[in-house]
Formats: C-alpha cells, structure tokens, sequence
C-alpha cells in the first residue's frame, strides 16, 4: 500500500511512502491531514489488523498495485468494489476492526472499498473503556468534523452492547454520512445490566447517536440478516437529527426478551423493530424497503418519539412481510411532537398487525397509505391497525385499509380495520379512507 497525496480532481502530486500494514502508513511521520492511503487487494489475503486513528485522511481500498487502479463492480460508476480486487481488513476476533476518531476541529475522514470483518468488542465494568460499541467500525465525530465510511462490506462482526457492524456517534455541529455499504451477518450478544434485570443489546447492522446540532446519514446501504439483540436489528438510532434513507433493510431480528414493569403491571419488553428502531428521533425515514424482518414484538419498524422532538416524517417506504407488527409509532412523555406518516405500503405482516400510532400531547397526519393483508391475534386488537390518542390530534385521510385478518379465536374484539381510542380532549379528522 502506499501514501499519496491528491489534487481536487483526484490527480496524484505526491508519492509519499510505500507501507505492509495500514496502521503503518496511518502511523508514518510524513502522513499528514489530507494525505490518501491507497490499499490493493493484497491478492484478497486479508490485512489482519486492529487499526486506530484521528488523523483527517482518506483510506481507500480496491487497488492493483502494479498500476494503482481501482477496480469497482461497474467500471462506469465509482462504488463497491469488484469481487477480484476485494481488499479484506479482517480483526481476527481480537478486537474492533475500525477506530476512527475525529475530534479535532474539522478534521474530515473517509473509509471507503474494504471488506471489514471478524471484528468483536466486549464490555467490562472495570476497567473502564471496554465499552462493548462497534465490532466493525466505531466512529466519533465532533467539533465540526465529518466521517464518510461509504462502499464497503461490514460482515461478521459482534459486540455485546452497541453497534455490531458500526457504532456512530456524531455531536458539536459534526456528521457522519454512512452510504452504500453491504452490512451483513453482524450481531449483538447482549449483555444484562448492573443497575436492573434489563437486558441491555442494540443495533445489530449499525447503531447511532447525533446531538448538540449534528446530523447522521444512513442511505443507500443493503443492511442484510443481522441480530439486534433486544432493539434495532437492522439498525437503532437516537436522538436527532437522522436521515434514513434509500435503504435495503431486510431479514434482521430482535428476538430477546426480558421481564419489566410498565405502567405498573410486569411484561416482556424487548424484541422492538426487527428492521429499524428509533428513540428520541426527528428526521426523516422515507423510500426505504424494510422486508421479512424479526421482532418479538414490532417486526419492521418501531419508532419512539420522546422529550418534545420536533418533527418526525415517515414516508414512502414498503414496509412488508415482517414477522411482527409492521409500524409502531409512539410519542410520549406530554411534550409537542408533530409526526407525519405519508404514501408508505404497510403490508402482509404478521402476528401483531400492520401498524399502531400512540400520541400523548402530539399531532400526527396519516395519509395516503395501504395497509393491506396484515394479521393479528392478540386480545382485543385490530389487524389493520391499533391508534390511542391523549390530549393530541390526528388526520387519517385517503388511506387504503383492505383485506386485513384478525386471526384470534380467544374471547375478546378485534377486526380487519383500524381501532381508534381517543379521549375527549383529543381531535380526530377520518376522511376519505377506504
């Protein structure tokens, strides 16, 4: 491998240094903020490597190092990487395969073309710093940075906390853009808290936090049969703002379970959004496939809106055949929420019905959607879906509601259509439905 640096169109100016392992280019004394490290494909022989970093550079992988041409899958448009000219970073199960820290004030970091596998972070109270988060990649992004990890194949990667394939965390006006990545088979092993009998286990594919006005991007990723733990088996993400967008998520799960209180009674919490699972969230979910996902409760997406987010779209995505209900919206905690929920197909999902909206102190628009061929057995529940409203306001307009099967044969209501439980000091407008 060897250490460049690139002009704004990309054109070589200097050939800094050649290198045998990636920590060695990264670690070399001339390789400096700005600086490209270019990665051939080694033959496919893995680099087996654990590798850190703050420095702000470019690592690239996918290049034959007799000519340093990169190969792609399509020679016509820059991307993944083609098959010949994989370029494996494998951490041996010894640790986190990817460390990057972007701390300093506008540093700008990109990974991009690598395979990142076999990676594992456990947890440990003591001592401190094993924290669990990020098998694959852990990124941090703060005081104006930006990290790009884009085109790679995270697979087989496994922390007990946060984070299997990646852990991102962006805050100070900073942001992390994660973009058409293959995410696959990575897995949380969960981990009961110190504190209560909760199990603790979230974000099988990618797990995120942005806060103090910075921003994730999740888009055009396949986010492909990964294990969540408890919540987010695809991916989980908190606080605000997040785009999710134009993503493939597809055969994840959440399956564990756990005893706990709720409103004063003890059930089983856990197993939440096989594909997706949000908290404290405003942004935006829309255009994404989210298909035959596993949840023990909510099989495709549950999104918890909390501590007065400002305002939540869900739109356009084809939510469908999930094991679990379709869509669980829910925001709570009394403060003002506005939750637009547009043009999405909620279909033939199974066991828990297509969707359930809760609303304490919010507005929500529901409009234009199908909810179509949808199943539930549960006790006095509907299959097409289930809304509950205190001191709120809800629009259903021009939705399409058909052919949804209430399967129980235990005692008690249930339906095919919508159930709506409102309070008197709550508004509701139902409109134009069929």
């Amino acid at each position: 491998m060897r250490v460049v640096t690139r002009d704004s169109n990309g054109n070589i100016l200097t050939v800094k240094g050649s290198y045998d392992t990636i920590q060695e280019a990264i670690n070399a004394g001339t390789t400096e903020n700005g600086d490209v490290v270019q990665v051939s494909s080694n033959g496919k022989t893995p680099y087996y490597e654990n590798i850190s970093f703050g420095k702000a550079l470019t690592l690239e992988g996918g290049y034959d190092s007799s000519t340093w041409k990169r190969h792609y899958k399509n020679p016509s448009k820059p991307g993944m990487i083609a098959d010949d000219y994989e370029t494996i970073i494998d951490g041996g199960n010894k640790g986190r395969v990817v460390l990057c820290s972007a701390q300093t004030r506008n540093v700008r970091i990109t990974i991009d073309g690598f395979t990142i596998r076999n990676g594992y972070r456990h947890h440990v109270s003591y001592p401190p710093g094993i924290d669990g988060e990020g098998g694959g990649i852990y990124a941090v992004a703060a005081r104006n940075s930006s990290i790009t990890i884009s085109n790679n194949v995270i697979t087989n990667n496994t922390a007990h906390l946060y984070g299997g394939g990646i852990c991102a965390k962006a805050r100070d006006q900073s942001q992390i853009v994660i973009s058409g990545n293959f995410i696959t088979a990575n897995k949380i092993t969960g981990k009961e808290s110190s504190y209560s009998n909760h199990l603790l286990g979230e974000g099988g594919g990618i797990w995120s936090r942005a806060e103090s006005e910075s921003q994730i991007i999740i888009s055009g990723n396949s986010i492909v049969g990964n294990d969540g733990c408890v919540r987010g088996g695809g991916i989980y993400t908190a606080d605000r703002p997040t785009t999710i967008s134009n993503n493939l998520i597809s055969e994840n799960q959440v399956t564990r379970t756990y005893s706990c209180t709720a409103r004063g009674a003890v059930t089983l919490c856990g197993g939440e959004g096989g594909g997706i699972f949000t908290h404290d969230f405003a942004g935006l979910i829309c255009n994404n496939s989210i298909l035959k996902n596993k949840g023990s409760s909510v099989g495709g997406m549950q999104s918890n809106l909390s501590s007065g987010v400002p305002s939540t779209s869900i739109c356009n995505n084809l939510i469908e055949g999930n094991d679990g209900k379709g869509l669980d919206v829910y925001a709570y905690e009394y403060k003002q929420t506005d939750v637009k929920i547009q043009n999405n197909i909620i279909k033939d999902n199974k066991k828990d019905g297509g969707f359930s909206l809760g609303l304490q102190s919010s507005n929500a628009i529901f409009h234009n959607n199908l909810i179509s061929g949808n199943e539930r057995d549960a006790y006095f529940a509907t299959a097409g879906g289930n809304v509950g409203l205190i001191y709120s306001s809800l629009v259903m307009s021009n939705n399409t509601i058909e052919e949804n099967i209430y399967t129980s044969i235990r005692n008690g209501c249930g339906g095919g259509g919508v159930a709506i439980f409102n309070d008197k000091r709550s508004n509701v407008v139902f409109s134009h439905n069929i």
